[in-house]
């Protein structure tokens, strides 16, 4: 796993380092490496969970098949908990528990 420069990791919360440890594996079926482009860092819409720590970017371009990756991450992690977005230029993780509906 690598950190494009001035990348920000200060306060990250555990369970998005779990979802990046996923991407690893997932990144290296692949032959890719993870590459983190944001975290507390950048400038993101004013409601971003990257102000608490509780998403991540990751580079997509490095992927033969970004929409793979995607979906395999999906399915890697609980997805009550979890959204995986592929954006145009990166694939947005973001922790966000939803709550169970009866």
């Amino acid at each position: 796993m690598r950190f494009k420069k001035d990348v920000d990791p200060g306060g990250i919360r555990p369970e998005v380092l779990l979802a990046l440890m996923a991407a690893e594996r997932i990144w290296a079926q692949q032959g890719a490496e993870v590459v983190v482009t944001s975290m507390l860092d950048g400038r993101h819409a004013p409601t971003s969970l990257h102000y608490s720590g509780q998403a991540v970017d990751i580079r997509r371009w490095n992927l033969r098949d970004p929409a793979g990756a995607v979906q395999a991450l999906r399915e890697a992690l609980p997805a009550n908990q979890y959204d995986v977005i592929l954006e145009k230029d990166h694939i947005h993780v973001e922790w966000q528990p939803k709550r169970p509906t009866s």
